[in-house]
């Protein structure tokens, strides 16, 4: 799944790229763009735990080379600020936290999809 981030007023984009499939080994070829996720600091969790989800960052246009539903924007620069947080006053706390899932285990997931109706 992809989305992209527009800042229209300054003209600066981002897609954002993410492999949601907690058993699938992730190689180079897997990914549809190069990674650019060192270049924007906002990005502050782990993107590589393939269990919450392997994710990377990509030029729009980069991305529309090979997604052509992608929109076609008007930037010239990369997103590489925080736009805002939503409407209601909140943010997106957590993006940084490091520390493990809880509940979540491949084991209970295998045990699960074994266990009989």
């Amino acid at each position: 799944m992809w989305k992209v981030i527009y800042d229209e007023t300054r003209k600066a984009a981002v897609a954002v790229v993410q492999i949601n499939n907690p058993w699938q080994k992730i190689t180079e070829q897997d990914l549809l763009c190069t990674d650019i996720c060192d270049e924007i600091p906002w990005i502050r969790f782990e993107t590589t735990v393939i269990k919450r989800g392997y994710t990377y960052c990509c030029d729009v246009n980069a991305l529309k080379k090979v997604v052509d539903f992608v929109p076609s924007l008007n930037y010239n620069k990369l997103l590489d600020y925080e736009v805002a947080s939503d409407k209601s006053g909140g943010s997106y706390e957590g993006l940084d936290n490091e520390d493990e899932d809880e509940g979540y285990s491949s084991e209970e997931s295998d045990e699960s999809s074994n266990s009989e109706e």
